[in-house]
Parts: structure tokens; sequence; C-alpha cells
């Protein structure tokens, strides 16, 4: 039973997903304790900034390459690995390129807490961290389980053994927390691309794929785009209305609830994998089956950890804050519904993607963000912090319902 397990993906993904989420759970949990509120909220709004550019990579690299990828060989799929992990290196250099633009922009506002010499260490940060996130996938596509663990066990370990010797010489600023994300990650992908399986590149290729990836993710990319501003912009009416230390409390109760995302960031690294495999197999009868599983058991898993969340809130702040910080207790109520109505949309998304239907995604998007540009402010103006959390909450269930209502109707046309 137990040797079965073991040679099963989805257990070592899990289990590979556990540590990561287990060590990011771990080293914010230690940031909250040690930094000041300003020095943690800053933090908290770049973890913001790497989620808008990891939208995109999501859009127009990793969700057309599962797809692509799926369809391929085993040698035809190395030789287009290694083409699309071009796209992933002008993408990093294209984030670090603008960042001096960005810090002119931001001084002229008269807003530049940063120096340039830290602005350009986040962008590299950010740009290592997206290619760290696609040699994941590949080995994911390739069912090669052993880089990824490697890989990411030296990264956990690295960067937590890093800030803790910080803190005890007294060193831990928010530029050597930086520095520190760069050199555990710079390890990792030494290792992992040990084990790449390296192939020519040719310009004619490049253009191919492009254009390829292009018509597949045009929809995810726009909707990334709104994604990111419908998602955060209750975050931003927060943090304009009431300060940067919003951005720290709304991250805190996201670490408490991220004990979930083990589990959805899990099923995130084979459900697609999964899903277009059965469509390509059995059709749409297939697809419907096996999401249909994924929903049931996935759901009721849950259901019950959010459910433990809510009704332990003020025991889980004061064990891992050391505080009772009752803006936060409140908050962290709301914040325990948010992953059953994102479990919900997930198997939808993978679905729409599986058929090359993103199109609603964008849409659901597009709604979203002008319903929070319209009620966020006056919501958060007049209800509080807690608006944040009902914002989320609501913006999502509207993207559920639009997206399954254009799923039945694509099947029926």
């Amino acid at each position: 039973m137990l040797s079965k397990l073991l040679k099963r993906q989805s257990a070592w993904s899990l289990f590979d997903q556990c540590m990561v989420s287990g060590s990011n759970f771990i080293s914010l949990t230690l940031l909250i304790r040690w930094l000041d509120n300003n020095t943690f909220s800053l933090y908290a709004i770049i973890s913001m900034i790497i989620i808008f550019f990891m939208s995109f990579q999501t859009a127009l690299i990793i969700a057309p390459t599962i797809n692509f990828s799926s369809k391929l060989e085993n040698e035809s799929r190395t030789e287009y690995i290694n083409h699309i992990l071009m796209f992933q290196l002008f993408y990093g250099i294209i984030i670090i390129g603008i960042t001096p633009l960005c810090y002119i922009i931001l001084k002229s506002y008269q807003w530049h807490v940063l120096s340039i010499s830290t602005m350009l260490f986040i962008a590299i940060f950010i740009s290592l961290k997206l290619m760290h996130e696609f040699i994941r996938k590949y080995y994911y596509l390739d069912r090669s389980m052993k880089p990824v663990l490697f890989g990411d066990g030296i990264l956990s370990v690295t960067f937590i053994t890093l800030i803790v010797l910080l803190y005890k010489l007294e060193l831990l600023t928010f530029k050597a927390i930086i520095l520190s994300h760069i050199g555990a990650l710079v390890l990792s992908l030494l290792c992992m691309f040990y084990h790449f399986k390296w192939e020519v590149t040719y310009l004619s290729k490049l253009k191919m794929y492009f254009i390829d990836h292009w018509k597949f993710g045009k929809w995810l990319l726009a909707k990334a785009i709104v994604q990111w501003w419908g998602s955060n912009y209750f975050i931003l009416a927060a943090i304009y209305i009431y300060g940067q230390n919003v951005a720290g409390l709304i991250k805190s109760s996201q670490n408490i609830i991220g004990v979930i995302g083990i589990f959805f960031l899990a099923l995130e690294n084979f459900i697609p994998i999964r899903a277009a495999q059965a469509y390509h197999k059995n059709g749409i009868l297939g697809l419907k089956k096996y999401l249909k599983r994924i929903t049931v058991y996935g759901g009721l898993i849950t259901l019950t950890v959010s459910f433990l969340v809510l009704i332990f809130r003020k025991e889980l702040v004061w064990y891992i804050y050391n505080n009772q910080n009752e803006e936060l207790i409140e908050l962290l109520f709301w914040m325990s519904l948010m992953p059953i109505v994102t479990f919900i949309g997930l198997p939808i998304r993978i679905a729409l993607r599986t058929i090359d239907f993103t199109r609603p995604l964008f849409t659901s998007y597009l709604i979203v963000s002008i319903l929070s540009l319209i009620f966020a402010k006056p919501l958060v103006s007049s209800l509080g912090i807690n608006a944040v959390a009902y914002g989320m909450i609501g913006s999502q269930a509207i993207m559920n319902i639009w997206c399954l209502y254009s799923f039945y109707r694509k099947l029926k046309k």
C-alpha cells in the first residue's frame, strides 16, 4: 500500500507543496514576529507585486506549456520546453530592465522609500522566483519529482537559515531579506538545472511557439491584468484609506489560512495536467468525470479545514503570533471562508483552459474589476478593514457563477 502511494506523482506533489508552503508559513511567521509593522507591510506589498508578474507568467508561459506539452512525445516535449525556457529568461530580463523606469516614476510622485539598488535587488528576486516556478512546472510535466523535492528543500532550508542568522546578528533588514531570497533561489536553481535536459534552440521555432502561446494565452493575459486589479483593489483601497500597515494585517491573516493553500497549490501542480490528458483521451465526458471527482473530495477537505480555522481563530492568532490583535481575529473570521469559494472555482477554471475557451476567465475578472472600482472605496470606508474580506469573497463567487455558466453554454453549442 505504502509503496504504491510513494510511486504516485500526486502523493509526491502534495508532500512537496506541504514542504514549500510549510516553510513559507514558518518564514512569514518569523518575519511577522521579528519585523516592525512598516517593514513587514512593505514586504507584504512586494508579495502582491510578485503575484502580479506571476499571473502574466501563467497566462503566456505556464498555462500554454501545460496544454501543448501534453500532446507531445518525450523528445519533442524536451525540445519544446527548451524553447519556452528562453521565453522565461527574456521575461525576467524585461522585469529587471523596467526597474529604473519604475524608480523614476515613483520618485516623480515623491514616493521613493526604496533606493534604486534595493529596487533592482527586488527585480532580480522576482525574476529568479519566476524562473524557479517555471522549472518546477517542467519537472512536474516530466514526472521527475526528485529534482523538485531537492530544489525546494534547498530553497526552504537556506532562506529560513539565513533570516534566523540575520536576526541573531541583529542584521534583519528589508534589504537583507531580499538578498537572502536571491541567495536561496540561486542555490536551488543551480541544483535543479543540473538535471535539466538541454537542447539547441532555434529562432524560427521561438517565433512559431510565441505565436502559438499568444493565440492560446491572449485572453489569459488580458485576464491577468484585470485579475490582479480586481483581486487587489479592495486591499489597495484599504491601504489608501487606513495606511500601509493594513497590508501587513491582511498578509498575517492570509498566512494562517495559507494552510489550506498547501492543498490548493498541490492540486494546481497536477490537476491541469491530468485534466488535459483526460480530455484528449476521453473527450468532454472524461474531463467532466475527472473534475467532478476532484471537486467532491477536494471540497470536503477544504470545508473541514476552513471550519477549524474559523472556530479556533483566537487560539491560532495567539499561538502563532503571540498577540491578541482584535482586528486580525475579526478579519480572520471572514478570511477563513475565502478558501471555500476559491476551491469551487478551481475545477471550473481548469475546465475552461483545457477546452481552450479562456475568454470567460477574462470577462469574469473584468466584471469583478468594474464592480471593485465602483464599490471598494465606499465599502472599505464605511465597513472598515473587514470589507476587504467581503469584497474578496463576493468577487470570487461572482467569477465562479459566470465561468460555470459560460462553460455549460459552450458545451451546448
